[in-house]
């Protein structure tokens, strides 16, 4: 009987499951790898078996999905022994070849605890381990650190160069960004390597080409041997493909649809009569009514559709007709009626604002006031709705405006002439009188200001280290998606120098790019990201290391910014 209990005993503790450790106080600190052997940087290895400890325990189902080898060990097994991870390898491994293992920083330990920077550790079965080292900084749009980015490398094979699918291919090493969005290639291979960083949504250290970001570096190919490899920049934007390609299209609620395109649009130059909506079936076109930027700003990837005859739960089909033949996307429409909103509207600049600074909302336009409805509405109902008036003291002047249609909610109002800087104006936009049928608070919304005058606001000037026909500097208001914009010009020395001679006070995200071509750039040109398939390195950049106070009366200067291109 004793034999069998004990007997019980063992066959419980090998079967041991994934389950947290019970009693003690509860550790919350970061997930670590204490302990590896092979320890890193190791040569001559001549194990089967790899063991990694951990400083808490792990669930064994996670772990096996956060292991990656560089190169590839073919199949293994895990055994858990507490904190301790026994990989045994089914393979022998390859001779005189340098290894990579990777942990994904988004394991999680029982108490639901990750690492605090990405963990790998490289190895050699012969006497010699890879030195090779390529690092740098990935950014999101908005120039955040990309912390959740990952970072494939792909060796340069000249046999198969021009062959080589990106978006199909196994990468020779991969790594992840740490909060910061800094990244490091250590221990790899020496020679050349196509880099491009993804933004990876899922945490699955796997590229999805049609939802996740992704970015090219400057040069189509970067090297182990050059200075500049250690110091790589990279800016996630946009899905692979041409700017005019529909990468998704959601739909929200009847008659409305959420589309995104690969890479960010000009506003201003969006075509809603190039979308075509046809049922699957009947072939039926389906007309589209108004449109709107998610965003609201000069660039956008997202927009709103708003269309009519979109029957409930039924199939069609979008696209985004260019000259260049384009794919299509089928969905099902949605049964969700859209809730019904009071029309209202509102004004930038705010009432009472004083300076009122206009061009920071979409500088591209110069100085305007911003109409922002709830929902879309006709340009000639607005008109009739807005009055617009020039104050002195306590008498106030009606004048004649212009809108700027920028989408089917949003309108850019500009006097006759120009708003003059220190005059007091006053608008009043009745949503009442533009509504029509809608329903409405019946209260006019009204907007009281002071223009800013050359006194309200400072000046910003720098220096740009870099080699190209022209350089584009962009100043970003913090958390903003609008920014300034201007072309650097080329002094004697070599140096570009470029200046914003009024900017609103406040604290500003400075960055410049090298546009390709010799043609002068157009007034806020995009900055072009590259493309994976076909390859296409980014425009080189810039970024200003830190934020650049601007005040009022001062001059902020010695902003300068370093682009490094190796094209």
């Amino acid at each position: 009987m004793k034999v069998f209990f004990s007997f019980l005993i063992l066959l419980s503790t090998a079967c041991a499951s994934d389950r947290p450790p019970s009693g003690g106080m509860t550790d919350l600190s970061p997930l670590q790898v204490i302990f590896s052997d092979p320890a890193p940087a190791s040569t001559n290895v001549t194990t089967e078996k790899i063991r990694l400890t951990f400083n808490h325990e792990v669930p064994k189902r996670q772990l096996i999905k956060s292991l990656l080898f560089y190169p590839s060990v073919g199949n293994y097994d895990i055994t858990m022994h507490g904190k301790e991870a026994e990989i045994k390898l089914y393979k022998p491994l390859k001779i005189n070849q340098t290894y990579k293992l990777l942990v994904n920083k988004n394991l999680r330990d029982f108490q639901g605890s990750t690492f605090s920077s990405p963990y790998t550790t490289a190895f050699s079965t012969g006497q010699i381990i890879d030195t090779g080292t390529i690092g740098g900084k990935i950014f999101n749009e908005n120039w955040s650190p990309a912390s959740n980015a990952i970072v494939l490398a792909f060796f340069n094979h000249a046999e198969n160069a021009e062959t080589q699918n990106l978006l199909t291919g196994e990468p020779d090493y991969l790594v992840q960004a740490n909060s910061s969005g800094a990244f490091i290639f250590n221990n790899i291979k020496a020679g050349s390597y196509r880099i491009f960083a993804v933004n990876d949504r899922n945490s699955d250290l796997r590229y999805n080409n049609q939802s996740e970001e992704s970015s090219q570096t400057s040069s189509t190919f970067v090297s182990t041997l050059q200075a500049e490899s250690a110091s790589l920049m990279l800016r996630l934007v946009g899905v692979n493909g041409d700017t005019s390609t529909l990468v998704s299209c959601k739909p929200i609620a009847q008659q409305r649809l959420e589309i995104s395109f690969c890479q960010p649009i000009n506003t201003l130059l969006f075509d809603a009569k190039k979308i075509e909506i046809r049922h699957t079936s009947s072939n039926t076109l389906i007309p589209i009514v108004a449109w709107y930027s998610k965003k609201q700003s000069l660039f956008d990837r997202e927009f709103i559709v708003i269309t009519t005859g979109l029957k409930p739960n039924q199939p069609y089909s979008i696209r985004y007709c260019t000259d260049e033949k384009t794919g299509e996307i089928v969905f099902y429409s949605s049964n969700r009626s859209h809730p019904k909103q009071s029309l209202s509207v509102n004004i930038l600049p705010k009432d009472q604002s004083n300076p009122a600074y206009l061009d920071s909302v979409w500088p591209s336009l110069g100085k305007t006031v911003i109409l922002n409805f709830s929902h879309p509405i006709e340009e000639s109902a607005v008109k009739r709705a807005v009055t617009l008036a020039k104050t002195r003291l306590d008498n106030q002047e009606n004048i004649h405006f212009s809108l700027i249609k920028l989408d089917s909610r949003t309108f850019a109002l500009k006097p006759e002439g120009e708003f003059n800087p220190g005059d007091s104006y006053s608008i009043s936009v009745n949503p009442a009188i533009a509504a029509i049928s809608e329903e409405t608070n019946g209260k006019p919304v009204i907007s009281r200001f002071r223009v800013a005058t050359k006194n309200d606001t400072g000046t910003l000037s720098g220096t740009c280290f870099a080699s190209g026909t022209y350089v584009i500097v962009e100043a970003r208001t913090n958390n903003s998606a609008s920014f300034y914009s201007t072309t650097a010009l080329r002094a004697r020395d070599g140096l570009f120098h470029y200046y914003f001679p009024e900017l609103p006070p406040g604290s500003y995200t400075v960055s410049a790019f090298i546009p390709n071509g010799k043609k002068h750039p157009e007034p806020y040109q995009q900055w072009n990201s590259g493309s994976i398939v076909p390859y296409k390195p980014a425009e080189p950049f810039g970024l200003y290391p830190g934020t650049a106070l601007v005040r009022a009366q001062w001059a902020t200067t010695n902003i300068d910014i370093h682009i490094t291109s190796s094209r």
